[in-house]
């Protein structure tokens, strides 16, 4: 919550730089610029001086409703910088009224952004999404894209603060998308935090490869823009991705970077966060190293959460437990403690406050129920009457619908057995694929192959002269040529060493014959994946990577590739991507390869998501539940 306020006051300082250009009285412009220069640092100063300015120029104000507008939107941006949401709130309804009395030629999308702040900062979700969502469909109207998209972060921002990361990623979606519509050299420093906290949110939601590529583009739009923010965020998530993903030299890489980041710009905001960051690396290996990063860090800060606050002392308890000093430890611990004290007692208090509106919702519910019923007992034999016949009839749309819902759940039972019929015929249809293909690769070896190695020996044994040497060696070479297209025929059609090694060493072996082709440069990386799988199992996963990577080849253009699969106890994850030109997922679902692929996920229960753009390459993320 502490990035999603700092972020919207950015919003506030951007979209009041359009605000402040109208053609009002030159005062009012330039008082409320010289206070918005200093309100960031010291809000409390600014709202004091536009105070005594509104108080020494009240007459004039109110004969200028353009001034007094924008005298009403300072004050009500002081107010929501120190936190005084009720007079903010106050304010807002202010200027927008005085803009619809007054017929100005001035939005109203600056109130709705402020007011969606408020119920955000207070963590009142759908109230807050409403008054965003009404000030950026505002903005987009009128072209502000860059507006539209960091108005949409704030929303998502919003649900996942809340856990929501479902709608969460639906309104990042949505950013992204209206910053594809401005050219890079208008995005700004802003993109670059977004970037970065977009992919720290990526990262905690299990889906690697969208963290990824946001991540960098935080980092490089961090170091083109030298936005703070972004370039340390999307540094720490880089390092939190390769941790996930077992590569700790890299996780280290890119933890200490973030940490000396923070220390070369005094960024004190990040300072605490990257200094434990890289102690957690440290504390292994160099228990001292990891005690002098966390005694570097102010821990008495008023805007830090508690929760915060509470891992910092029980993680400096750890160390120095480690360390025998058990004095310091047992301060520390005893922070702790009262900062759970502290948490259970919020908790506590927000649950009585619920139960307390519950009581009182309760009982007036129970005045409005006894009122009810005095009207009832003075209703007459008529109303009582018609009150029967509607039971009768609510009694008989009730029996239909039962019907109906009979009638539906049979359709759905039915629905349900056909579909089960179809995927019997699809895994009859693979499995007969699957034997097909045996079947040709064991001819063309011991038919085909057979013969052709037969008839090289014998040319090769026949007597050379000087008439038919050259033709003799033609021959061999030939014979030569077609014994090992037999032979790279046949381990195309049934990958022998799958069936005879494992998955692992067939995939190593197929990605080493792909780059001894010189076709393309691929790297390959597992992580815990087991030789225990089901053979037909392993066989999908074979043919949906070889399928990806000869759509890479042929259509790409790519130079580099990469495949990553790692195996936890429920699941099994698959990352493949290009640096070649991408393509729309309308394009790519035309394709028989990935129906092919489809196919075969559709038997596995599998879950496919597609990243692609023409300047970044492709990036697929397919995810299988492996049975217990």
């Amino acid at each position: 919550m502490k990035y999603f306020h700092a972020f919207v006051i950015i919003t506030f300082v951007v979209i009041t730089k359009t605000h402040g250009q109208k053609n009002i009285d030159s005062t009012v412009v330039k008082k409320i610029k010289l206070l918005d220069s200093i309100a960031r640092i010291n809000p409390n100063e600014s709202l004091k001086n536009l105070e005594d300015f509104y108080a020494s120029n009240k007459k004039a104000l109110e004969d200028s409703p353009l001034g007094l507008e924008q005298v009403y939107y300072a004050f009500a941006k002081y107010h929501y910088y120190i936190y005084k949401y009720d007079k903010s709130i106050s304010y807002s309804r202010k200027g927008k009224k005085l803009i619809k009395d007054n017929n100005l030629d001035t939005p109203t999308y600056y109130y709705d952004n402020m007011m969606g702040s408020i119920y955000g900062n207070q963590k009142i979700t759908d109230s807050a999404a409403l008054y965003f969502t009404r000030s950026a469909d505002a903005v987009a109207k009128e072209g502000k894209f860059g507006y539209a998209a960091q108005i949409n972060y704030n929303i998502a921002s919003l649900y996942t603060n809340d856990f929501n990361l479902k709608d969460g990623f639906i309104y990042f979606r949505k950013s992204l998308a209206f910053y594809d519509k401005i050219p890079d050299s208008s995005k700004g420093p802003d993109f670059s935090f977004m970037m970065g906290n977009m992919a720290y949110v990526y990262e905690k939601g299990d889906s690697l490869a969208r963290a990824k590529t946001l991540a960098k583009k935080a980092v490089e739009y961090g170091e083109k823009f030298k936005e703070k923010n972004g370039l340390i965020f999307g540094n720490l998530t880089l390092s939190d991705i390769f941790k996930d993903t077992n590569r700790m030299d890299s996780a280290y890489f890119y933890s200490n970077r973030a940490y000396k980041l923070a220390r070369q710009y005094s960024f004190e905001d990040f300072y605490p966060t990257t200094a434990m960051h890289l102690a957690k690396f440290k504390a292994p290996n160099n228990n001292s190293e990891a005690i002098r990063l966390m005694e570097e860090i102010s821990i008495s800060r008023e805007d830090r959460a508690l929760n915060w606050l509470g891992n910092v002392d029980k993680f400096s308890a750890e160390l120095y437990t480690k360390a025998e000093d058990y004095k310091k430890a047992n301060f520390h611990l005893n922070k702790y403690a009262r900062y759970q004290d502290s948490i259970n007692k919020n908790e506590t208090e927000l649950k009585a406050a619920n139960i307390l509106e519950k009581y009182k919702a309760s009982q007036k519910d129970l005045t409005i129920a006894q009122q009810k019923a005095k009207i009832t007992e003075k209703e007459n034999q008529n109303k009582i009457i018609a009150i029967i016949v509607a039971a009768l009839a609510m009694l008989l749309i009730a029996l239909f619908l039962i019907f109906r819902q009979r009638q539906k759940t049979q359709k759905q039972k039915i629905r349900v057995l056909e579909n089960e019929k179809e995927n019997v015929a699809l895994r009859s249809l693979m499995a007969g694929e699957e034997k097909e293909r045996s079947r040709i690769a064991k001819e063309l070896h011991d038919g085909l192959g057979g013969i052709l190695a037969v008839s090289k020996m014998h040319a090769s044994t026949l007597k050379k002269n000087e008439v038919n040497a050259e033709g003799l060696e033609k021959l061999t070479k030939l014979l030569d040529t077609a014994s090992q297209e037999s032979r790279r025929i046949s381990h195309n059609l049934l990958p022998e060493n799958l069936i005879t090694k494992g998955l692992d060493t067939a995939l190593k072996e197929f990605v080493n014959s792909i780059n001894e082709s010189n076709l393309l440069d691929t790297t390959y990386q597992s992580v815990n994946l087991s030789e225990s799988l089901p053979q037909s199992f392993q066989l999908s996963v074979y043919r949906i990577i070889q399928e990806l990577l000869n759509n890479i080849i042929k259509h790409s253009e790519a130079s580099q590739a990469l495949i990553q699969l790692q195996q936890d106890a429920h699941k099994l994850t698959l990352t493949v991507e290009d640096n070649g030109k991408g393509f729309s997922n309308q394009k790519a679902s035309e394709g028989i390869g990935l129906t092919n692929i489809k196919s075969r996920l559709s038997l596995l229960k599998g879950k496919l998501e597609i990243d692609s753009n023409e300047t970044s390459g492709t990036s697929v993320y397919i995810e299988l539940q492996l049975e217990k």
